[in-house]
């Protein structure tokens, strides 16, 4: 994928990842950098708007009412029959995938991962119970012997526009981003007590990347930053890589009905409850695969973030002192600082500093301001920033 062979792991409900890794997608997407055109300031490439053109919400469609047609995907249904079940949902899956994978020439990696879960942590699992995972990896090349995952992303309640709430949203989009990091040691949290770095954790970092990215390709569709791990009362299947030290992040519709949520297909009260295609916005999951995708292509395409960034804390000044290591990709450009008000959401201003490994920004106190310094390279990809950590004697 990128050039410092960054891997990025997806948790994707399954009709995104096969609207992002359809036939047409997939051959030569990532197979090698393709030299984009000159009107690329923005680090906006063809490649990856005509990626965004060919996602299709009748693919979606075809692929959900598929799932549908195995009767139940419950962890606790058949593993073992051919036609209903979750079972036979993962079988159908997974030789999707490996179709997929075969006019990759097997570069898309697809395996079954398995696990037994026990009784007592999830209430609905009262026995042993087998859970599998179909995952496709579509993996860097200079790295032999241990992945860098860049980033995790987990699409869960992304399929409906019309809220418990009667509020339909059709151009927005949640997401749930950790701020103190769940694996972060106690030096670290005395750090970013002392620093104030509590909105800067990789995460939220990786949603600025996503906002911004997005904002880019999809300026007609909203990606909302919500400064939460998730949800109340619900748990994604980015916490595990969290709690790991990965950055993670979900993606979630803005108003949810619950009644179609976790809910057995039923009529009580004269309200219809279950998850059904009837109530999915397709042409709206489109747009959230169009996210995704636009997403994970910017970060394929991008240098790695840079690394061992650090704010020199060794004089009282009212510049601002910074430096990092050197990236290795053959391409890049240089880096650039991004800082922002300590009260501000985003990233609101970059300055190109060249293919250096240190800067001083004259007459703007670290006090005053949060810093970042990301990698760009010739075709103006940018990485996610860094946030860096204080260096004093």
């Amino acid at each position: 994928m990128n050039r410092s062979a960054t891997s990025l792991r997806v948790s994707l409900s399954s009709f995104l990842l096969l609207a992002l890794f359809s036939p047409n997608l997939v051959p030569g997407v990532f197979a090698q950098r393709r030299r984009a055109a000159q009107g690329a300031a923005r680090g906006l490439q063809p490649e990856v708007s005509r990626m965004l053109r060919e996602i299709n919400a009748g693919n979606i469609e075809r692929t959900v009412r598929k799932l549908v047609s195995f009767g139940t995907r419950n962890t606790l249904s058949a593993q073992d029959d051919p036609a209903r079940g979750v079972g036979a949902a993962r079988d159908w899956l997974f030789r999707e995938f490996k179709e997929i994978s075969s006019q990759t020439g097997g570069r898309l990696e697809v395996e079954l991962q398995s696990f037994e879960q026990q009784p007592g942590r999830f209430q609905r699992i009262a026995r042993p119970t087998r859970v599998t995972n179909v995952v496709a990896r579509l993996p860097g090349t200079p790295k032999q012997q241990k992945t860098n995952v860049e980033a995790m992303f987990t699409n869960d309640i992304v399929g409906n526009t019309l809220g418990g709430n009667g509020v339909r949203d059709r151009r927005t989009l949640r997401v749930f981003a950790e701020g103190v990091p769940s694996a972060e040691t106690p030096e670290e949290a005395a750090t970013r007590r002392s620093v104030g770095g509590e909105n800067d954790s990789a995460p939220r970092q990786l949603a600025r990347f996503v906002v911004e990215t997005s904002a880019g390709y999809l300026p007609g569709f909203r990606v909302q930053m919500v400064y939460r791990r998730d949800r109340y009362l619900r748990g994604g299947d980015h916490i595990p890589f969290l709690e790991q030290g990965y950055p993670a992040v979900r993606f979630s519709e803005p108003n949810e009905d619950y009644n179609h949520q976790h809910q057995n297909v039923r009529v009580e009260g004269g309200v219809r409850y279950g998850d059904l295609p009837e109530f999915v916005d397709f042409e709206y999951v489109a747009q959230v695969a169009r996210v995704n995708c636009a997403a994970l292509a910017a970060l394929a395409l991008a240098p790695a973030r840079p690394t061992d960034v650090r704010i020199l804390t060794r004089r009282l000044t009212n510049d601002t002192d910074l430096q990092w290591a050197a990236n290795t990709e053959p391409d890049l450009a240089g880096y650039e600082i991004v800082w922002r008000d300590t009260t501000s959401p985003v990233w609101t201003h970059a300055l190109r500093v060249g293919r250096v490994t240190s800067h001083t920004v004259k007459g703007m106190s670290k006090d005053n301001y949060f810093f970042g310094v990301r990698a760009v390279d010739a075709e103006g990809n940018r990485s996610p920033a860094t946030y860096p950590r204080p260096l004093g004697r």
